[in-house]
Order: structure tokens, then C-alpha cells, then sequence
């Protein structure tokens, strides 16, 4: 049985394959500057260096977690910005980022709550 059969973990590793590193030519720099700096230290134990890896990858799925995320709240103000919708939302969200009074804030959630039914 090939090593990328043996179990689940290692079939999706095998699925996306080195084309997630081709991709991102950053990926393969930063791989190659964690084996330098181990190699530097001695510290060749594949534990370790496994566990970089694992870090650096865990890294860059939250940068790119984040930049989806970001891309997708800038859509959705593009989509809203021309609408009355839109234009209404951001004046509430001025309103209430100036209030002092909670009760104030309740009306403008029940009239939001209104217009919604």
C-alpha cells in the first residue's frame, strides 16, 4: 500500500499534491529558509521541521482565510453602496456609533426589526 493510501489525512495530502506549493512560489521560499535554518542550528530532527511546516501552512490558510473574508465584506459593500438598503445601514451604524443612551439604541433596533417584517 502506498504511503499516501494509508489513511484519510494522507489521501487529501496526496489529492492536492505539490500544486498548492507551485501555486504560491512564497510557499517554497519559506520552506527552503526553515530547512536552512535548521540545518544551520542542527537541528535536522524531522520532528521539528515537520512541525514548522505544519505552522507555516497553518500560517498561510489564515492569511487566506483572511483575504477571502475581505474580499467577500468589500463585495458586499460594493453590492450595498448603491442601494437604499445600503445607504440607510451605514447611516443607522453612524447613529449608533455616537449614542450614549441605551434606550435610544432599542429604538433604532425595533424600527430596524419593523422595516424587516
Amino acid at each position: 500500500m502506498y504511503l499516501h493510501s494509508q489513511n484519510e489525512t494522507m489521501r487529501i495530502i496526496r489529492h492536492n499534491g505539490v500544486g498548492i506549493i507551485l501555486e504560491n512560489e512564497n510557499i517554497g521560499k519559506d520552506l527552503n529558509n526553515i530547512l536552512k535554518a535548521h540545518r544551520e542550528k542542527d537541528t535536522t530532527y524531522l520532528s521539528t521541521v515537520a512541525m514548522d511546516a505544519f505552522l507555516l501552512g497553518y500560517m498561510y490558510g489564515k492569511r487566506a482565510e483572511l483575504a477571502r473574508k475581505k474580499a467577500r465584506m468589500q463585495q458586499e459593500e460594493t453590492k450595498d453602496s448603491g442601494s437604499a438598503a445600503g445607504f440607510y445601514r451605514k447611516e443607522i451604524i453612524k447613529e449608533i456609533s455616537g449614542l450614549d443612551n441605551i434606550w435610544i439604541l432599542q429604538q433604532i433596533l425595533q424600527a430596524i426589526k419593523n422595516i424587516q417584517r
